[in-house]
């Protein structure tokens, strides 16, 4: 996805996603979608558009949170969704 695109949808000025970036990279993971295959039912369950399923399916499986700025996932229950800002926050009360 294009920088622009990213400002765009995060709404957020450049220097506060580079800054978010940098201090994602530091922990994310890649995980193998195999390793969660057997929650991809679940979820398509509770979030059936197939392009979002894996991520519901991976947050069930490690009882994670997904970072998304969408409103129609924040709609459901079951995994909870976080913001761009709320994001933000979150690694600004990290770093203190």
């Amino acid at each position: 996805m294009k920088k622009q695109k990213l400002l765009k949808y995060a709404k957020t000025e450049e220097n506060e996603l580079e800054i978010l970036f940098s201090s994602l990279r530091a922990c994310i993971e890649v995980v193998p979608m195999d390793s969660f295959h057997d929650c991809k039912e679940k979820g398509v369950a509770y979030f059936p558009d197939p392009k979002d399923a894996p991520f519901f399916a991976l947050a069930l499986k490690i009882d994670g949170k997904i970072w998304s700025n969408e409103p129609r996932l924040k709609k459901q229950n079951f995994i909870k969704v976080c913001s761009t800002p709320d994001l933000i926050q979150w690694l600004e009360s990290e770093q203190k």
